[in-house]
């Protein structure tokens, strides 16, 4: 058992019993009675905090169920006490249990059968919701997107998580030839397209193939033109001598 362990121990079993807390709900309401109350409850809720953060389960086993339910009772009737001496108690959260539905096909709706809230109070103590204080906020069809229903009560919300999966098809079309839906290139779709667009540009782009047969047919032209005129020189000279 460790350091920590132990001072929870400690502070569990010197909590007042539930009987000497009840008996504050007789006293009067008075400031010297409040503070008293103020501090008690200050007490409880350490001990709390400290049991809160111990997640070992050896070092659980140590603290055993018997303390572990005298926190408990401690905590519900310091809420009570509290009340009676205006000393307000704060709603921190609310959490519920797994014995609800929570897989869903789209297009159902939430079912709330076997759901049940907790409120958790800032003093550690915990109390069972009232159903008819719960509203669901979430309302109408689910989609394969939801991943949760949001729930309000007591001041604050919670969400309770769900899981949905796509509604089964109408029919099967799949590789139905008759809905024009095989996959198959048709005339008119972007493929095609493509493909003219590529065998026209090919002729229109400067560089492009004919444009290169045209040059080239340009330089033989202008060649022989060239060669001609010089045989035609060398001829002239050659008469000149003659």
């Amino acid at each position: 058992m460790d350091n920590y362990t132990r001072e929870t121990i400690s502070l569990i079993e010197n909590l007042p019993e539930v009987e000497e807390i009840t008996q504050w709900l007789e006293k009067e309401v008075n400031a010297p009675n409040t503070e008293e109350v103020a501090a008690l409850s200050e007490t409880v809720k350490n001990a709390r905090a400290h049991f809160d953060n111990i997640i070992d389960e050896n070092q659980l086993a140590f603290i055993g169920d018997e303390l572990a339910e005298k926190l408990v009772e401690a905590e519900s009737e310091m809420r009570l006490v509290k009340k009676r001496f205006n000393i307000p108690v704060t709603v921190v959260r609310l959490t519920y249990n797994d014995a609800y539905r929570s897989e869903y096909v789209a297009g159902e709706t939430f079912d709330n059968t076997g759901l049940e809230f907790t409120i958790i109070y800032d003093d550690g103590s915990t109390e069972l919701a009232d159903s008819s204080e719960m509203t669901l906020v979430t309302t109408g069809a689910l989609g394969v997107y939801d991943r949760y229903v949001t729930y309000s009560g007591y001041g604050t919300t919670v969400r309770v998580m769900v899981a949905v999966s796509a509604a089964p098809d109408q029919g099967d079309s799949t590789g139905d030839d008759s809905t024009g839906d095989s996959g198959s290139v048709t005339p008119g779709d972007s493929d095609s397209d493509e493909s003219s667009d590529t065998d026209s540009s090919s002729s229109k782009k400067p560089g492009g193939f004919s444009g290169c047969k045209s040059y080239a047919g340009a330089e033989l032209g202008l060649l022989s033109a060239v060669l001609g005129l010089g045989a035609l020189v060398i001829l002239k000279k050659k008469e000149k001598t003659n």
